[in-house]
């Protein structure tokens, strides 16, 4: 019993904000539902969605082969999964007791397939296109889906369906997890997620078991080697103290290189221009909304870089001998400049998703829209780097920082539109330079003497 508890601790021990957040929200749908109110079923499934959700992530990481091979693992793990059915199933289905039977039923297979579907979203690209591409064509034909979901909905037995295709999709899921590959090591722990398949699945060096994410995560490491030896020719040609940056930066960032952003800027186009033909034109956006949106997606890139940094020292040792540099400040200095390239990428980023927001929806001031972008982009990448730098080196405390970054990022483009909303594009976006890129710079200044002051370490992560 105690290795099933360890089990049911661990999206606790390794997303401790998000756990909290979940755990938060399901408390509240629970309230409401006992007022007998059907908001609180929705508040409910929106918690068990995110909670599956994170469930996904953690059993993606921890299914490696010399876990399989832990004695009665599978009977824990099978004990964990009902023990997680009573929050998640049981209990809101015995709260919608006064609205009958049928409607107990249907909560009861609705959440089942709900959770069974985001957990296999967390651990996996294909059952992710399984779920989300019917439901794309539905809203893309609305009328076939008013043909074909009411007879469903009122049927007695959907909840019998729902619970047949929540076994499909858990099939699906835990199929390939089982599967006992070798794990190729990982480039490295601070690289870019192409694919966004999960943290936790990169940090483990797993392989994706999706043939399109073996594909394109294959054409990123193709770029990165690309990128490594350009940047080995460079220096051997001259040692400069730019070709020497280049060529760490090429180690440690692998995936950081232009061709590598020119591919992820057009995947990003390609599922924007997909969704907005299926569903966005039956939609209202707001064009500043969306640029809040681009923001966050170009803020992600640093989510990686604190933990990896933790990650990355036994092979920091080998790294400091072969630079051989008089003093360690000046090694952390070396780092510190390295990871100064995160701060344009984000920019640049940040600036390409705006631009694709414009050209998809419009907007009546294009200019004060990026620019409010392009500045709340690089005040946030500063603060964002400099805490990933100096910050906690728990798990938990990182997400926790990156999150408040970008809250932080939010409200300074939120106020810059609103400065240059009310005084003039002109004025507003000169007045938002003025207030934060000389206050991120400062901040960035101050870090890196703070990080150069800092002792290198080289020992292996606790956790």
């Amino acid at each position: 019993m105690k290795a099933t508890w360890r089990l049911l601790a661990l999206p606790w021990q390794q997303m401790r904000v998000g756990t909290i957040g979940v755990g938060v929200l399901y408390l509240a749908g629970v309230a409401v539902s006992m007022l007998k109110t059907m908001p609180g079923v929705v508040i409910i499934g929106l918690s068990c969605m995110f909670g599956g959700l994170m469930l996904g992530m953690t059993v993606r990481g921890l299914m490696r082969t010399e876990v399989h091979l832990l004695p009665g693992f599978l009977r824990h793990l099978a004990r964990a999964g009902a023990w997680l059915l009573i929050p998640g199933v049981l209990i809101p289905t015995l709260l919608m007791v006064h609205y009958g039977p049928l409607a107990m039923a249907q909560t009861a297979g609705g959440l089942l397939l709900l959770e069974t579907a985001m957990l296999g979203s967390g651990s996996g690209m294909m059952v992710m296109l399984l779920l989300w591409l019917p439901m794309m064509a539905l809203q893309a034909f609305p009328k076939v889906a008013q043909v074909i979901m009411p007879p469903i909905k009122h049927s007695p037995l959907a909840p019998l369906l729902a619970i047949l295709l929540a076994a499909w999709l858990l099939y699906l899921t835990l199929r390939p997890l089982w599967q006992q590959e070798e794990r190729p090591a990982a480039m490295s722990p601070m690289q870019a997620l192409p694919f966004r398949t999960n943290s936790a699945s990169s940090r483990e060096g797993l392989r994706p078991h999706s043939r399109l994410a073996q594909r394109l995560n294959a054409l990123f490491n193709a770029t990165s080697r690309r990128a490594l030896r350009l940047a080995l020719a460079a220096f051997s040609k001259q040692s400069s103290r730019w070709n020497r940056l280049r060529l760490i930066r090429a180690m440690l960032l692998p995936h950081d290189n232009l061709a590598a952003m020119g591919i992820r800027f057009g995947l990003t186009l390609l599922f924007a221009v997909l969704y907005m033909s299926f569903v966005g034109h039956t939609q209202h956006w707001s064009a500043a909304g969306m640029g809040a949106y681009a923001l966050m997606l170009g803020m992600s890139r640093l989510a990686q870089v604190g933990r990896g940094l933790v990650q990355m020292r036994p092979n920091m040792a080998e790294l400091y001998m072969t630079l051989g540099l008089p003093s360690q400040s000046q090694f952390q200095a070396t780092i510190a400049n390295t990871l100064l390239w995160l701060v344009p990428l984000v920019l640049v980023e940040s600036l390409g998703y705006g631009l694709l927001t414009l050209a998809i929806l419009g907007g009546t001031h294009p200019l004060r829209l990026l620019g409010s972008l392009v500045i709340a982009a690089a005040g946030g990448a500063f603060a964002g780097l400099c805490a990933q730098m100096i910050g906690p080196d728990t798990r938990g405390g990182l997400q926790g920082v990156h999150i408040v970054v970008i809250l932080i990022a939010e409200a300074i483009y939120g106020g810059v539109l609103g400065l240059a909303t009310w005084l003039g594009t002109a004025l507003g976006l000169s007045l938002g330079v003025v207030i934060v890129l000389p206050f991120a710079i400062g901040v960035w200044l101050g870090t890196r003497r703070q990080y150069m002051a800092r002792v290198p370490r080289f020992d292996a992560p606790l956790v």
